[in-house]
């Protein structure tokens, strides 16, 4: 950047960064292969760990090197070796004790605030766990209007407003069903789509059940949809 516009606050990453921006630009007209043949078809994060910790001599040696990284500043390197260890071993106590810290460097030093955001609460919740707004009671009604739906052959138009993290919309027009959810706390998936028949509503019905049967919340009493 030349420098006069490198001196402007206007031009710096206060939200966003250039190398993200650049990165996502890229990936948005060429797609995500970089013309690497090396990444066309890679391990799984788990798998991809488990080798990298074997063959650096195990999770405890992994540690060790990345304290290292930690004690002379390079914490993109920890936060990358930590990332294997955690991968092959999710409940290794200093590993994700290290990568807290490192998230918490590295947050620090984040001119954005959407990375530094990132940073902090991944070491959030190394340290103490998932959080978030509760959204016990948003499952329990989804679920309840999912049944309503069903059972009345679509029903009329029924529309709960906000609750926790989630907003949902079922709406009736001729025969066709609109379904809607969006969320920010990452526990449903988000889906926008149009069902058409009686037989697509029975089949997105069992799906939302299957997905949030392992939720706690659904073992509440499911509140009437109105």
């Amino acid at each position: 950047m030349p420098p006069a516009l490198d001196a402007a606050w206007h031009t710096h990453g206060y939200y966003g960064s250039v190398s993200h921006d650049v990165k996502a630009i890229y990936q948005r007209y060429m797609g995500w292969y970089d013309g690497n043949p090396a990444h066309l078809w890679q391990h799984t994060p788990a798998e991809a760990g488990k080798r990298y910790v074997a063959a650096m001599g195990g999770a405890d040696a992994v540690v060790a090197e990345a304290q290292r990284a930690v004690d002379s500043g390079d914490y993109r390197w920890a936060a990358e070796i930590l990332n294997h260890v955690l991968f092959t071993e999710p409940s290794h106590a200093a590993a994700r004790a290290l990568q807290a810290d490192t998230f918490e460097q590295l947050g620090f030093g984040a001119e954005n605030g959407t990375w530094r955001s990132a940073y902090l609460a991944g070491a959030t919740e190394l340290r103490k766990g998932n959080f978030g707004t509760p959204t016990a009671t948003a499952v329990a009604d989804l679920l309840a209007a999912l049944d309503s739906a069903r059972a009345n052959g679509f029903g009329e138009c029924q529309w709960l407003e906000p609750t926790g993290q989630y907003w949902w919309m079922l709406k009736r027009e001729d025969e066709r069903l609109e379904l809607v959810i969006m969320h920010s706390a990452g526990v449903v998936p988000g889906w926008q789509h149009v069902f058409r028949a009686a037989d697509e509503m029975d089949y997105v019905h069992d799906l939302v059940r299957a997905e949030l049967a392992p939720h706690p919340s659904t073992n509440e009493p499911p509140r009437q949809a109105t």
